[in-house]
């Protein structure tokens, strides 16, 4: 009698494992072994010297059937279909269209704007600042010269009126 084995692991929830070993023995398969493992995965160090060591907890389940039973070629088939199911299924899911939303939006264009916007109103502010500084100096400099070259022109019009028209 020839038999073969296969070792699986699953996340150890108890409902996990129960659907496992059910779905396996639908096929043929028996339950030998379950075992609770736990796989070193690394060590992380604290701050003040100390160090956590990691590791990932599952359940390693190990089947066994007869491969001289009649239903052998039709459990191996069936099987080999479950698989080209499941595989498709996730092939399928994989393709789904997913919804960004505002997401990338946001942070394709809104993002820059609102940068630009805080860089403008920052700009912004400081060149009126600059400005009414400089109108303030400019006004002390020339605004008086700028009177009298108004007057100036002013009188300069009336003068050559005067002499044309009499």
């Amino acid at each position: 009698m020839a038999r073969e084995s296969k070792t699986v692991q699953v996340y150890p929830d108890d409902a996990i494992v129960n659907n496992t070993i059910a779905e396996y023995e639908s096929f043929g398969w028996e339950l030998i072994s379950n075992q609770r493992c736990q796989e070193f995965t690394g060590q992380t160090y604290d701050s003040d010297g100390g160090t956590t060591t990691h590791y990932s907890t599952f359940n390693k389940l190990t089947f066994s059937r007869e491969k001289d039973s009649v239903w052998y070629k039709d459990m191996v088939a069936l099987e080999n279909k479950l698989s080209d199911v499941r595989n498709e299924s996730a092939s399928i899911k994989k393709k789904r269209p997913t919804y960004a939303g505002m997401n990338k939006l946001v942070a394709v264009i809104l993002f820059p704007t609102l940068l630009f916007f805080i860089f403008y109103v920052t700009y912004h502010k400081k060149q009126k600042k600059q400005y009414t500084e400089n109108l303030k100096i400019w006004n002390a400099q020339y605004s008086s010269r700028l009177k009298e070259l108004d007057e100036e022109e002013y009188e300069t019009i009336q003068k050559a009126s005067e002499i044309v028209n009499g």
